[in-house]
């Protein structure tokens, strides 16, 4: 696989999608540095930090399926490493929960700066993805992608992922295909993700870039364009020299409405990985 390269505009990363699997793309956030990003992974990194009874108010159901959704998710054991996610898909989503609960309102004008910052990104990158969806629309008729995305809820369209792996561990994230039609890397603390059609051994390392996101298509992207895009096969892997120390990023994942469950899709994705 080539080195990955940067679009100049939305109809040149479109075609990029279609025909390397990946692109690296200027999004509308290129102005802010890590720098001005990083008051968000610090707050992020205080709420990993609370006391496990306030954490636990965090980790929010709603939809109401019996499973976080929303808010603080830890995965540790059952094939897992230690990792943590902060899911964010709207604010009021977030709000509904969190403006009753203790640990929000211990801190609220820090919690409110956290969320309006997610806002913010949320509603930038879900701009800049449609106009890339738009200019698919133009150079490959007949997949009416825009009105698959418009029939998706704003609020669960896109879904920001503030991620952070603990230290002391080697494999991070297992090959695997993700479930969204576009994701994009926005940022990252330092490299670990592999990017390759066919395995990770024939991939390239993305190296985060200051100014430029990753952007590739998930499994709703095969389902959606009738395979002119396809899912990016991705691992994340730690660097061994740095084994000891934890690794944060800023995804997120650009979703369409497609006839599958989520349990389907999930489904797809193994057999597409059993022939990876």
């Amino acid at each position: 696989m080539k080195n990955i390269e940067i679009a100049k505009d939305a109809a040149e990363l479109s075609q990029l999608l279609a025909r390397d699997g990946c692109g690296l793309y200027t999004s509308s956030l290129s102005g802010l540095s890590l720098q001005a990003l990083q008051p968000i992974i610090d707050t992020f990194m205080d709420l990993i930090n609370l006391p496990k009874e306030e954490r636990a108010e965090w980790e929010i159901d709603a939809d109401g399926e019996d499973n976080p959704d929303d808010g603080l998710v830890e995965r540790f054991g059952g094939g897992y490493d230690h990792k943590f996610f902060f899911h964010f898909k709207s604010m009021e989503r977030i709000m509904h929960t969190m403006s009753g609960k203790q640990s929000y309102a211990n801190q609220r004008d820090k919690w409110d700066k956290f969320l309006m910052g997610l806002e913010m990104i949320h509603a930038r990158l879900c701009q800049d993805l449609l106009q890339v969806i738009s200019a698919f629309d133009g150079l490959y008729p007949g997949h009416d992608m825009l009105e698959k995305i418009k029939q998706r809820n704003y609020q669960t369209r896109g879904i920001i992922r503030l991620l952070y792996y603990k230290p002391g561990h080697a494999v991070t994230a297992k090959p695997h295909y993700d479930q969204s039609l576009l994701t994009a890397h926005v940022a990252e603390s330092r490299p670990g993700l592999i990017v390759g059609k066919e395995n990770h051994e024939a991939g390239i390392v993305y190296v985060p870039d200051n100014r430029n996101m990753l952007v590739f298509p998930g499994i709703k992207a095969d389902i959606a364009t009738d395979n002119v895009m396809q899912a990016m096969y991705h691992v994340a892997v730690a660097d061994e020299t740095k084994i000891d120390e934890g690794r944060w990023a800023i995804i997120f994942f650009y979703n369409c409405e497609v006839p599958f469950t989520t349990k389907e899709l999930s489904a797809k994705i193994q057999e597409k990985l059993a022939k990876a």
